[in-house]
């Protein structure tokens, strides 16, 4: 099982956006006041829209990006999760238009990559300990061929995205959090879904059986 740890720009356009727009995410780190007072100084240039779906399912939309100059996504993801970012794609036009505007891409390189690099070189023996503990903890023969490890500081949260027959995860998380039991917690937490989700497919069948031969009060 490969884990390798990456940055991620489309996140931080994402939510550096969401941002701009007034959603706010209680995160309080260098990265999200870096980003909070880009927006101040351009926010002439960023124009207000209506946000109608939640912010996860944009940040999912970014982890699937193929190809970071039009941001289209790879061919290979599921139904549900083709579903949640067609909610979200109206957005994008937008999220372009806000990155050309205000030179987001100049900025995030310039100001926030390296500090990234820097805290997950810093904090990513943290996260595989919590991943090789999950793997044990659950015992479940199967694993990833390749997780990806994604650092988004401007939520408290993490994500997971499962691609290509359960072959490669997407994780992110927060590296920023000043606890490490957080950050434990978030890799912990976000793994188990793979093989909470390897479980579930085996057992579907029967849990459908019961709920509908007995009813869901069981």
């Amino acid at each position: 099982m490969k884990i390798k740890f990456t940055t991620n720009f489309g996140i931080n356009l994402a939510y550096g956006y969401l941002m701009s727009q007034g959603i706010l995410f209680n995160v309080d780190n260098i990265i999200s006041k870096k980003i909070d007072n880009f927006n101040k100084i351009h926010q002439e240039k960023i124009k207000k829209e209506k946000i109608s779906f939640h912010h996860t399912k944009l940040a999912r939309r970014m982890l699937l990006v193929e190809n970071e100059d039009n941001f289209s996504i790879i061919d290979d993801i599921n139904e549900t999760d083709r579903f949640d970012i067609s909610l979200c794609e109206y957005i994008m036009p937008f999220i372009l238009e806000y990155n050309n505007l205000t030179s987001f891409k100049k900025f995030y390189f310039d100001e926030i990559y390296n500090l990234e690099l820097d805290k997950i070189y810093e904090k990513k023996n943290l996260v595989i300990e919590s991943i090789k503990a999950v793997y044990k903890t659950w015992k479940v023969q199967s694993k990833p061929k390749e997780i990806t490890i994604i650092n988004n500081s401007l939520r408290n949260g993490g994500h997971l995205d499962i691609i290509g027959n359960n072959e490669k995860i997407f994780v992110s998380i927060n590296f920023f959090t000043p606890y490490d039991n957080m950050i434990r917690h978030l890799a912990m937490h976000e793994f188990s879904h793979y093989f909470q989700n390897k479980i579930f497919d085996k057992l579907s069948d029967e849990i459908m059986r019961i709920a509908y031969y007995v009813g869901y009060d069981v």
